[in-house]
């Protein structure tokens, strides 16, 4: 696993009915979670859990994902999916995979190279 201090750290994701799983890896040259989210959003421009709620099997079929993830990193098989989000709307059925990019200026990650 990886975070801001190469070998080790989070994955992530997200889900009211939709979310993402991520995997973030600076220490191999690859986005931090700050590259991706610089900063926290505007207040109220996004409801927290207990506003907007959480539907249950969301959670279950991102953790399902995230603990895949972390089986692939642990027996070093796969593609990672390092600098990829693997977004998954529930109510439309669908998932999209969108790609992210290192930011040289992160003040987390840009010196680790």
């Amino acid at each position: 696993m990886c975070g801001i201090s190469p070998g080790s750290g989070p994955t992530s994701d997200r889900w009211p009915s939709w979310g993402w799983p991520e995997r973030f890896c600076p220490g191999e040259g690859n986005p931090c979670y700050r590259c991706l989210y610089p900063g926290p959003p505007p207040e109220g421009a996004v409801p927290t859990c207990s506003q907007a709620g959480i539907l249950g099997s969301v959670a279950g079929t991102l953790g399902t994902l995230q603990a895949t993830e972390a089986v692939k990193v642990l027996l070093g098989v796969g593609e990672s999916m390092a600098g990829r989000l693997l977004v998954y709307d529930a109510l439309g059925g669908s998932f999209r995979t969108v790609r992210y990019a290192r930011d040289p200026a992160c003040p987390a990650c840009g010196s680790l190279d």
